[in-house]
């Protein structure tokens, strides 16, 4: 899809990843993510004391964050305090990218790592997230930039039942529009959002939820017929109409995601 294809303000800053938070109970998201045809990656354990599995598409991946059962809360409070489900998403941070945005805006930048082990590949994952000095309340907004991104964007891991391929456009629910408005555009160095408070982010739309309206992540497909047919085989409830497939999450998560042909 073209970068111009959405109304609204523009923004050069792509997406890297989108998080769903799990709490203590990511292996049960994680499953229900593979039995409706995510491919993941194994178990990973950040140096920060969180962990996470990962659904790797062509350019940007989601990533399933969450904390093994009795972990304390005062281990990555900005990740624990959010609630469960659609909660967060990283700009990518690249080098060629001036930001306009004031230097005092962020945090310091903080060093991540997380071991990788497959079948030929063995390294270590290391990236840097930078966040905002002033967070919205319930939606993580930050910068990522990866300095092994060859140990992320793994061919076996990009290989999907459901055929996703990308992001299409992330929509938030937030008790504070004002302010999570403010930081997406602080972070993605966009000058103002679009009438509906929506902005395309090199080609992924960013919007926030309308009241009474779920948080929704919706993902390019190349067949939603083959999509179909895993839902099916894995007796997964869902709702179809014209080029567009919607599955709902466990009703904890508060969330859906609506896959679309690519």
């Amino acid at each position: 899809m073209a970068a111009n294809a959405f109304p609204g303000a523009r923004g050069a800053v792509p997406v890297d990843h989108v998080i769903f938070h799990a709490g203590q109970a990511l292996g049960e998201l994680a499953s229900f993510f593979e039995r409706i045809g995510f491919t993941l990656t194994p178990l990973g354990r950040h140096s920060s004391g969180s962990v996470n599995r990962l659904a790797i598409l062509e350019q940007q991946y989601l990533e399933l964050i969450g904390f093994e059962p009795g972990t304390p809360a005062t281990v990555r409070p900005e990740v624990q305090s959010l609630p469960l489900g659609l909660s967060g998403i990283a700009a990518a941070d690249r080098a060629e990218h001036v930001r306009r945005a004031p230097p005092e805006a962020f945090l310091p930048s903080r060093r991540l790592e997380r071991p990788v082990e497959m079948p030929g590949v063995h390294g270590v994952a290391a990236f840097t997230n930078t966040e905002v000095r002033a967070p919205a309340p319930d939606v993580r907004v930050f910068l990522c930039r990866h300095h092994t991104p060859e140990l992320v964007w793994q061919p076996a891991w990009q290989r999907h039942a459901n055929t996703a391929t990308s992001v299409s456009e992330v929509r938030f629910a937030t008790r504070d529009p004002r302010r999570l408005g403010a930081v997406l555009r602080t972070v993605f160095d966009v000058d103002a959002a679009g009438d509906d408070g929506g902005f395309d982010a090199a080609g992924t739309r960013i919007a926030i939820a309308a009241p009474g309206q779920r948080a929704a992540l919706t993902l390019r497909t190349r067949s939603l017929q083959a999509l179909q047919e895993v839902l099916v085989a894995a007796g997964v409830a869902c709702a179809a109409e014209e080029g567009r497939v919607s599955v709902p999450l466990p009703e904890a998560y508060g969330a859906e995601i609506v896959f679309v042909a690519a």
